[in-house]
């Protein structure tokens, strides 16, 4: 069985009217560019009626995870997930010609490194760092802060270049509080998400970016969001290897109570969920299983049922926009 047999009429239609997707909202930046817009568009027709399938690749390679996922089911996922840390391979060709060669999505992620320390050591990504200091004009904190966001928008800018549509995802899990962008709580959090937001996109004109916030399975507070001015993709990061007990249902509802509006990814994971239980229970509009060890948790059947799956988007299908 493939993907395509059994497929909802309501799918089918969208995977091939998805050229023809309005956007139903104003996205976080008006300016979003119209490759853009139509993969955002996608997205946000997807719940309840499909998923896209996802794959994070490794620190030292950048199609190594992807390469185990088409073995064991024969297909490509729909979105490819990359690092962009310094610390990790530079994944920026590689995004690029999954846009261009195989129609892919893609999501990037940056585990930064918390100012004044460099992004060579993830270990950085939990430094002391007070956000506060980095905020405010004139400390080194700040001063190294704004190297870090020239130079990243100085590698994104070939995906913008490229007219590549970049769910970007920065400061993911700061509920969680391990990482240095949680060090001073929830309004200095938001405070530093809109301050990255105007750089990237009022400054540096990063207009193929769609915003994505994605809270851990502790779930502790939605003051952690930082509005939907900021945000077109909302999400959680879960891991039932830490969570044997989670439910992904309950994670969903704290998401759509939080971000109101806003589609709903599973944004990391290691075991991905039953698709039976999409539509109804938690309509997610993607899965992303972490990388090494965490895809491998899945049982390969599993894995390929869930590729088989009729509500399941893979490379394959993902519409030309």
């Amino acid at each position: 069985m493939t993907g395509g047999e059994g497929r909802s009429a309501e799918l089918t239609a969208l995977l091939d009217g998805a050229s023809g997707l309005e956007l139903d909202v104003e996205p976080a930046d008006p300016d979003l560019t119209e490759t853009a817009r139509d993969a955002l568009a996608f997205v946000r027709a997807l719940p309840g009626t499909g998923w896209l399938s996802g794959q994070q690749e490794n620190d030292d390679a950048v199609d190594e995870e992807q390469a185990y996922v088409e073995d064991v089911t024969g297909s490509k996922p729909a979105l490819r997930g990359f690092d962009v840390a310094d610390y990790i391979v530079d994944p920026i060709d590689e995004a690029i010609r999954s846009w261009d060669e195989e129609n892919q999505l893609i999501t990037l992620s940056w585990h930064v490194g918390g100012p004044p320390k460099d992004d060579s050591d993830f270990e950085h990504c939990f430094a002391d760092t007070r956000v506060e200091a980095v905020l405010t004009e004139g400390t080194e904190e700040h001063e190294v802060m704004l190297d870090k966001l020239e130079r990243m928008a100085d590698r994104l800018e070939p995906l913008a270049d490229a007219d590549v549509p970049v769910f970007w995802r920065p400061y993911h899990e700061m509920d969680g509080e391990w990482f240095w962008w949680s060090n001073d709580g929830p309004d200095a959090y938001c405070d530093l998400w809109e301050w990255t937001f105007e750089y990237f996109v009022d400054e540096r004109g990063l207009h193929n970016l769609v915003w994505v916030w994605s809270a851990s399975h502790e779930f502790a507070s939605g003051d952690w969001y930082p509005g939907g001015e900021y945000v077109d993709v909302a999400g959680v990061d879960t891991y039932r290897g830490q969570k044997p007990d989670l439910d992904w249902g309950e994670h969903y509802d704290d998401v759509t109570e939080t971000a109101p509006g806003k589609p709903v990814a599973l944004a990391e994971c290691d075991i991905v969920p039953d698709p039976d239980d999409i539509a109804d229970r938690h309509p997610f509009v993607w899965f992303l299983p972490w990388h090494t060890s965490l895809i491998r948790a899945n049982d390969q059947d599993h894995l390929r049922d869930v590729y088989d799956h009729p509500d399941t988007v893979t490379a394959a299908d993902v519409p030309e926009f």
